[in-house]
């Protein structure tokens, strides 16, 4: 079984993206079980499932590359649930200078991709590139 790399200080920012976008939106964001295919799912303020949502945290800023690398098998299972549950996948990154959101579409680029800091031969694996004018910024920091 492969480690859980998310420490507590990653729950809390999630926790804060998610309530900071609760009341700017008038959404409801429920966590779902560690390890769920997504973070949270978004529901209007009168309970009605609005989308799926994942949070990814960065420590560079937004314009430092073209694209933003998600695995393929997170894209897949993102697509996956959204389709089953009829409602848009949203991908949520906090970057250092500001919080963005992408809709999760069918088609990017994808190739091999990963990480090596951590020395987890596991985390380099198929990816998918999303460009980054597929983001839309919600707020500063």
């Amino acid at each position: 079984m492969r480690p859980i790399y998310e420490k507590q200080e990653d729950l809390m920012k999630e926790h804060e993206v998610f309530k900071t976008f609760e009341t700017t939106h008038k959404a409801v964001c429920v966590k779902l079980p560690p390890l769920s295919v997504v973070d949270r799912l978004i529901c209007t303020a009168n309970n009605t499932l609005y989308a799926v949502a994942e949070l990814k945290v960065r420590t560079n800023a937004h314009d430092k590359y073209p694209t933003y690398m998600l695995s393929a098998t997170k894209h897949r299972a993102m697509l996956e649930l959204s389709s089953a549950l009829k409602v848009p996948a949203l991908l949520f990154v906090q970057f250092t200078d500001v919080l963005m959101v992408a809709k999760i579409e069918d088609t990017y680029e994808s190739g091999e991709g990963g990480r090596t800091d951590r020395g987890d031969a596991l985390d380099v694996e198929e990816c998918v590139y999303i460009p980054m004018e597929k983001f839309k910024k919600l707020r500063q920091g």
